[in-house]
């Protein structure tokens, strides 16, 4: 491997990085604008005390595990596009996607 190939794959890694860390904050800001969201509904929805309650309790851990898991697959994913050398598409797909999951919480919003 010539030094000018590993210099580009060590930068391709860090941008890598960025690009998955800045993701990470997207997706946090979703988990966070959603579990607000589910609350919203279930006032909405005039559930009873118990139910309220219950959907409050469990929403911020359920929605904290499936973003654990989301971050973990995410970095996966964006490691092994620059082994592949497909880093640039698979970072638009899984931005588009983030972007899109945001939209419709902010739909949802609007609706409620």
């Amino acid at each position: 491997m010539s030094s000018q190939s590993r210099a580009t794959v060590i930068v391709n890694y860090v941008l890598c990085y960025v690009v998955w860390i800045a993701l990470c904050a997207l997706s946090g800001i979703a988990v966070a604008q959603l579990n607000g969201l589910m609350l919203d509904v279930s006032l909405a929805l005039r559930l009873n005390q118990w139910g309220a309650r219950a959907l409050r309790q469990l929403s911020l851990p359920v929605l904290g595990i499936a973003w654990l898991i989301a971050i973990f697959w995410l970095e996966h994913y964006l490691r092994t596009s620059v082994e592949k050398q497909v880093l640039w598409p698979r970072a638009a797909r899984a931005t588009a996607i983030m972007v899109g999951v945001l939209v419709l919480i902010y739909l949802a919003y609007l609706i409620i």
